[in-house]
């Protein structure tokens, strides 16, 4: 821990209990009410009024503790042996153990803010805070403190090291750093000698791996099992520079017409690679199916409507028709005119109903013809 300060936490020294007991039974009132340090916490700054209302209570702990530490155990046994004796000082809610922990904490907290005024920094903030008065009550007891404690921090650092001469620290660097050259030096040559020259050295080959084309100019590992062709020997290698990814000749059979026309398809990639070509009669076949309203429409397969049903909702307000085309079979929706279309919905529902009674019109011709009806 020399390089980052040595540890900061210091058992604090322990005292007789006998002595605390003395000092609080003497000074019961502030120890049941610290005034403002009932409220201040570790964190916030020194209240100087709030040392001055403690200030009896300091003097005696600092006349059997001058460090301005005490140790938690004696201190929570020493309140606890009081309340014991007398239970009326606990006025509060919480239960004796309770207090009694709570007491102690304040007393921490009290001493912690009276060995901060060892700075000259801190006095000068509380001194402007008190009457001159109470600032020489408060100094003298700031001087009742040891000389070594300093912003809170504790007293006795029995582990502090004493700092090694710097003369002597300097010349045990120097005397490193020569044998440290040394070695070096004979690490150097022990490697020279030990690595071959360059020319000796082992160097690998070079090979060149070109991509074994077919005779289209693709790659060979695109040939179906049944066609494939034989790699070319040593005998005849290939060409210089005849990379695939260099010279492109994949490109050879796009280049062999200006145009690409239907029949050309089974020529090039797909005919290399031994795809068959596909009939297209499902295809035209497909592409010459009628739509169903043709068929629906036409005159062959009209049918004379058996009857006609108007109706008239009013939530929304519409008109639709149904019907059915023989007896004994279900009624189904041909047609429907909301309000929100025309105001005259009734009318022009009306009309639809006769052209289907008389004419026999279809229900594509009914959406025609309310359409026209409506202006669409």
């Amino acid at each position: 821990m020399s390089g980052k300060g040595g540890h900061k936490h210091f058992a604090k020294p322990y005292v007789d209990p006998y002595l605390l007991y003395k000092a609080f039974h003497t000074h019961e009132e502030l120890l049941k009410s610290f005034g403002a340090y009932e409220t201040v916490s570790r964190s916030q700054a020194t209240d100087a009024k709030g040392l001055i209302h403690c200030l009896p209570l300091l003097e005696d702990l600092l006349k059997i503790s001058p460090s301005g530490e005490i140790h938690p155990n004696p201190l929570r046994q020493s309140i606890m042996k009081l309340v014991q004796e007398k239970p009326a000082m606990n006025q509060t809610d919480w239960n004796c153990q309770v207090w009694t922990n709570m007491r102690a904490e304040r007393v921490t907290v009290i001493l912690l803010h009276l060995r901060r005024l060892k700075s000259e920094e801190e006095m000068r903030k509380c001194v402007g805070k008190l009457t001159g008065k109470d600032c020489l009550q408060l100094k003298n007891l700031v001087s009742m403190l040891g000389n070594d404690s300093c912003n809170g921090e504790p007293l006795d650092k029995r582990d502090k090291e004493e700092p090694l001469d710097k003369r002597g620290m300097e010349e045990g660097k120097e005397e490193e750093g020569e044998e440290g050259e040394e070695e070096e030096e004979e690490e150097d040559e022990e490697q020279k000698a030990e690595t071959p020259p360059l020319d000796k050295r082992r160097k690998l080959q070079k090979h060149e791996s070109d991509v074994s084309l077919n005779s289209s100019g693709f790659p060979a590992c695109l040939n179906s099992p049944g066609q494939s062709e034989p790699l070319p020997s040593k005998a005849d290698p290939l060409p210089k520079g005849g990379s695939f990814m260099k010279r492109r000749k994949g490109h050879k059979v796009a280049a062999q017409s200006s145009s690409w026309k239907p029949q050309d398809k089974d020529t090039g990639l797909t005919k290399a690679m031994g795809l068959g070509t596909k009939k297209e009669s499902t295809s035209k076949k497909s592409s010459k199916k009628k739509p169903a309203s043709s068929t629906a429409s036409s005159s062959s397969n009209r049918k004379p409507w058996h009857k006609v049903y108007v109706t008239y909702p009013t939530n929304p307000e519409r008109a639709y028709l149904t019907g059915s085309t023989g007896p004994g079979k279900k009624a189904q929706l041909i047609i429907e005119v909301t309000r929100k279309q025309s105001p005259k919905y009734r009318e022009v529902i009306g009309i639809i109903k006769r052209k289907l009674e008389n004419e026999h019109i279809t229900k594509e011709e009914a959406i025609k013809s309310r359409a026209e009806l409506l202006c669409w």
